[in-house]
């Protein structure tokens, strides 16, 4: 086996070597710069790759484990509604706080989103609108746009 042979890295072994130094937040063409000092053969663009192909692993293991926790989430969030439901038929205050908190996880979790809340206020902003200082068209203005 000749001297080249042996210093030849393999894929794994150099994105190891990349992932290192990339966390030590070193550019891919110092990477490669060390990996060349070494004895290694690296190009940049070898380097630039293997730290592309880190970060799409590293990304798409990171969402997997997130859509496995949220996943996890739910279940535990479903465990706990029919665990509570017999109470809260009953009409337990309890039981009707849990289900509603439990309710309110439930939703967040799949992404449904609550209707902004609006508050009417005077043209600055500022001070919450006298409804007693406006028109009858304005009222009925207001009442259109807010069915809308």
């Amino acid at each position: 086996m000749t001297k080249q042979e042996q210093n030849k890295l393999t894929v794994a072994e150099r994105r190891k070597l990349v992932l290192h130094y990339t966390r030590g937040r070193w550019s891919c063409r110092r990477i490669a710069d060390l990996l060349k000092d070494n004895g290694h053969k690296v190009s940049y663009e070898t380097v630039r790759r293997d730290r592309d192909a880190i970060f799409e692993e590293l990304t798409k293991d990171a969402l997997e484990d997130a859509e496995r926790m949220r996943a996890l989430d739910l279940d535990l969030i479903a465990q706990g509604i029919e665990a509570i439901k017999p109470a809260f038929l009953r009409g337990s205050k309890d039981a009707v706080d849990s289900m509603v908190k439990l309710l309110d996880r439930n939703a967040k979790w799949r992404g449904y989103q609550p209707p902004d809340k609006l508050a009417l206020t005077d043209p600055s902003g500022q001070q919450p609108l006298d409804m007693s200082l406006l028109t009858k068209e304005q009222l009925e203005a207001l009442c259109s746009r807010q069915q809308a």
